[in-house]
């Protein structure tokens, strides 16, 4: 995780985010906000409350992307089934690929990892995955904050005020 927030704090030019599980982690957060400050361009893929196979994350998703909207990144919601997909590209040249979803269960109590490198041949293959991956086949992007609106419910208002490291 650290490698990927220090590629965020670095980014110059564009950040591209592909991740199923995605909720604002603590000090993501704050490098994706300052990175949109800088110019970088940020995009990013997850999961919508209807592809997403674990109902349990789907209010913490959808109310982890607003402010990334509001701010200027660009969203794109998975249509059909669900995204597995987990990788980063900074800058045309740094990659991050594995197993690691970026939400709390993922740094706190899974066995997932991820593989950090700077090879710009593997960020152009994976960027060619990313672009196809945001076409209006398999993505919806998000215009409006609205877009984002999933029923709440009392389980998932629980799970994340008592269980967020959980999830």
């Amino acid at each position: 995780y650290s490698s990927l927030l220090k590629a965020v704090e670095g980014a110059t030019k564009t950040i591209d985010i592909e991740n199923a599980y995605f909720l604002n982690l603590p000090g993501m957060d704050q490098l994706l906000q300052a990175a949109l400050m800088r110019g970088v361009e940020v995009r990013l893929l997850t999961n919508s409350n209807m592809s997403v196979d674990e109902p349990l994350v789907s209010e913490p998703i959808m109310k982890s992307l607003p402010d990334l909207v509001e701010s200027g990144a660009q969203v794109y919601l998975k249509k059909g089934d669900t995204l597995h997909s987990k990788f980063m590209i900074v800058d045309g040249s740094f990659v991050s690929i594995g197993s690691l979803n970026l939400h709390p269960r993922s740094l706190f109590y899974d066995t997932e990892m991820s593989m950090s490198v700077i090879d710009p041949d593997a960020a152009k293959s994976l960027g060619k995955a990313f672009e196809n991956d945001l076409s209006d086949e398999f993505a919806k992007k998000i215009d409006k904050t609205e877009d984002l609106a999933v029923k709440s419910t009392w389980y998932n208002r629980f799970i994340k005020k008592y269980f967020f490291d959980h999830l």
